[in-house]
């Protein structure tokens, strides 16, 4: 059997090179959310079943009265004022922490029209990922969040997309639903 022989620094040059493919590759589907109650922010995905519009994310991101309050930011500044693209549906399951958002087609194309829906035809859910394991997550972390405040008391807010390598939490540790 042949011995490893690559050092730690060319396993951190392989690992650097996969998250930069994976954000290559997966940032056009990512989308920001935000809660206008509480300024939380959250990811999801974009994606296209049928002549359906979603955006997929963790149970714990689904807000039980999304309307008014869900707000989805793009790669380009907006404020509350500009529009609030409001979900026609919405539904999770805590015990998978997943959930979704449905959009409505015409609108959410146009207010998405810098980004890429995935077709679930391209999603391969291999299941919920080993606790410790490292994988590339892509998304918007809060810190990658810019927000301006205006003298009209209206945030303006623009959402990065990063990706970045984590381990998987296990299920005890995800977070819970109030």
């Amino acid at each position: 059997m042949e011995k490893d022989t690559m050092n730690e620094k060319e396993k951190i040059e392989i690992a650097a090179n996969s998250s930069r493919a994976v954000h290559h590759h997966v940032a056009h589907f990512s989308v920001s959310q935000v809660d206008l109650d509480t300024f939380d922010v959250s990811s999801g995905t974009l994606i296209s079943i049928r002549d359906q519009l979603f955006v997929a994310t963790a149970a714990h991101c689904v807000l039980d009265h999304p309307i008014g309050r869900m707000w989805f930011l793009t790669e380009h500044p907006r404020r509350p004022k500009d529009g609030i693209l409001a979900p026609v549906s919405w539904g999770k399951n805590d015990e998978h922490d997943v959930g979704f958002y449905e959009l409505p087609e015409v609108e959410a194309k146009n207010y998405f029209k810098t980004k890429q829906w995935c077709s679930l035809e391209r999603i391969s859910i291999a299941g919920w990922g080993n606790a410790n394991m490292l994988a590339t997550l892509v998304g918007t972390p809060a810190e990658r969040v810019d927000v301006k405040q205006e003298a009209t008391n209206q945030p303006l807010m623009l959402a990065r997309v990063d990706s970045y390598t984590s381990t998987f939490l296990p299920p005890d540790d995800w977070p819970q639903n109030e």
